[in-house]
């Protein structure tokens, strides 16, 4: 099963309404994103034309890898607003595909992740680095030099 998958049939009978919703999972990303434990979706959907869907909300996962400045594991909160639309019959390469009365969020959400991932992750905000002496981590201890 498909962690992204949001179920439309009660967005689709009463279009004049957003429905809430709630999605969690891991997400297929390259190397250089790494993400601690799992990504999470919520917000609304709604019906805004005749095959056309609105899921609009917050995006929120742990970036994951090595600190920027002293290389020791490091893990950031990010959230990051969410809005797409989702068509049966896509004319426009910014609107995603669906059929059916379900909508595969997953690559959406993919490429908000990818675009939303921080240039850098600090282990803390003031985190001192590595001497550029010695190699020692400054965090630890001074080195002296």
């Amino acid at each position: 099963m498909k962690d992204f998958v949001l179920d439309i049939r009660e967005a689709l009978a009463r279009p004049e309404d957003a429905i809430a919703f709630q999605l969690c999972g891991r997400v297929d990303l390259p190397p250089d994103c790494g993400v601690e434990g799992d990504a999470y979706i919520g917000g609304t959907c709604q019906c805004i034309g005749k095959n056309l869907m609105l899921v609009e909300g917050s995006l929120r996962y742990h970036a994951a890898g090595q600190c920027a400045r002293c290389l020791e594991p490091a893990k950031l909160p990010v959230e990051t607003p969410f809005e797409e639309r989702f068509s049966r019959t896509p004319d426009d390469e910014e609107i995603f595909p669906f059929t059916g009365d379900v909508i595969d969020l997953g690559e959406a959400v993919r490429q908000a992740l990818i675009l939303s991932y921080p240039d850098k992750i600090l282990c803390k905000e003031d985190c001192k680095g590595i001497c550029p002496v010695c190699g020692q981590v400054l965090n630890v201890r001074d080195c002296g030099c």
